[in-house]
């Protein structure tokens, strides 16, 4: 490769675009553009190249009240370049690890990043295949997603858009986590300042108003994907237009219907002193009380996912789901377990536990898994070698929350 020997931006190899063919747009967005390439020895990635600086030139810019506090004039080349190399930094800090996409180059600015390719995200998989879904995999990939969060926060890293289109699903049926565009360093707590976390997996207590928020913002962001999974959907499907209207500048994060959706599921909280410390407590306080509806929902998904009419057999997998879905679902962030305890989980008693360097045989769903993305559509790449083409389309465009641009 003629970068070969220069480092590129935060200490990664150089990328140079001369030294990759480019093949199809995988994934696009405002402000970047997703390649399926092939380096020079034949190897098929994916790459993320900021789009001319020209471009910025006329793109519309939505102010909101968060970015006047912050003081950001408009939507230019070098903002949407700076978030881009703050991603990087965030993924040279958090370091490899199997259950991160690895990022293989980068050039020397930072505009165009080469990643590992990945088959298909773990939203469109969901989506499309459903009924594929089996109780191991799901265990397996929760344990796998888990090891990355506790990776992440280990560097005192918070992701900040834990979804399932941030989960990548590699082609020997293993999972890791990607986009760190909203990643950030937080000691303790930080505090709010803005919109934050994307409006479906986003927590109650940022969307109740509270004024700081932890690493437990990923952990109920996870608790959010293993429910996806086991439902077959997204569990809280909040309305973008059901935003706070109200004058107060910190109730950034309020979505009527969002709360109500988790309410529903969930339950009203029973810990009525901390609701009532919640900035926007006001905008729900005269709401009915809603019953707990989650341990319902569960027992009919996995009748349907396991297949099972022993009635006790289900009642025993509900409880050991139950455990770990509570412990990432606590209304308030402090009750919230780690990603370290949660790996604790009686659910996860007949998983192995992972090695950072791990490349152990992937549990049988896997290999099933494996033989169904084996099956997808394929085509000859340069050198005569053959690669799957099934890529993930938003796995490596940044993705913001709702009426965020970065």
């Amino acid at each position: 490769m003629s970068g070969q020997g220069a480092s590129g931006f935060a200490g990664l190899p150089l990328a140079v675009e001369v030294d990759y063919s480019l093949d199809d747009i995988i994934g696009e967005g405002s402000f970047a553009q997703v390649f399926r390439a092939w380096d020079s020895g034949g190897g098929m990635v994916a790459l993320k190249m900021v789009r001319p600086e020209d471009h910025f030139d006329d793109l519309p810019f939505d102010r909101t009240e968060s970015d006047e506090q912050e003081g950001d004039d408009e939507f230019s080349y070098s903002l949407v370049l700076q978030s881009l190399q703050d991603e990087l930094k965030s993924f040279q800090t958090v370091g490899r690890h199997p259950s991160i996409v690895e990022i293989v180059a980068a050039s020397e600015v930072g505009d165009m990043v080469v990643m590992e390719m990945a088959e298909i995200d773990l939203y469109q998989y969901i989506h499309r295949h459903s009924k594929f879904l089996t109780l191991d995999l799901i265990q397996s990939w929760s344990a796998q997603i888990l090891h990355g969060i506790d990776h992440i926060h280990k560097s005192q890293i918070v992701h900040m858009d834990m979804k399932t289109s941030n989960i990548l699903i590699r082609c020997d049926g293993s999972v890791c986590i990607c986009d760190f565009g909203l990643a950030c360093r937080v000691e303790g707590h930080k505090e709010v300042k803005k919109e934050l976390v994307t409006l479906w997996y986003r927590p109650p207590e940022l969307i109740m108003g509270c004024t700081k928020y932890s690493n437990s913002v990923d952990m109920w962001g996870l608790g959010c994907i293993v429910l996806e999974m086991l439902l077959g959907r997204p569990a809280f499907q909040g309305r973008n237009d059901a935003r706070c209207t109200c004058t107060v500048s910190r109730h950034w994060n309020f979505n009527s219907d969002q709360l109500m959706q988790i309410f529903t599921l969930l339950g009203t909280p029973e810990e009525h002193e901390y609701l009532q410390s919640m900035s926007c407590y006001r905008h729900f306080n005269f709401w009915p009380i809603f019953p707990r509806k989650l341990e319902q929902s569960i027992q009919a998904s996995l009748l349907v996912i396991g297949g099972r009419k022993n009635a006790s057999a289900v009642l025993c997998e509900v409880e050991a789901w139950m455990q770990l879905l509570t412990s990432c679902l606590q209304f308030n962030p402090e009750r919230r377990v780690s990603a370290r305890q949660t790996l604790a989980c009686r659910i996860f008693s007949s998983v192995p536990q992972a090695d950072e360097s791990d490349d152990s045989p992937k549990e049988e769903g896997s290999r099933n898994l494996c033989a169904r993305l084996s099956g997808m559509p394929r085509r000859s790449s340069h050198g005569g070698s053959r690669f799957q083409t099934s890529a993930c389309l938003q796995a490596q465009v940044p993705s913001a929350s709702p009426n965020q641009n970065v």
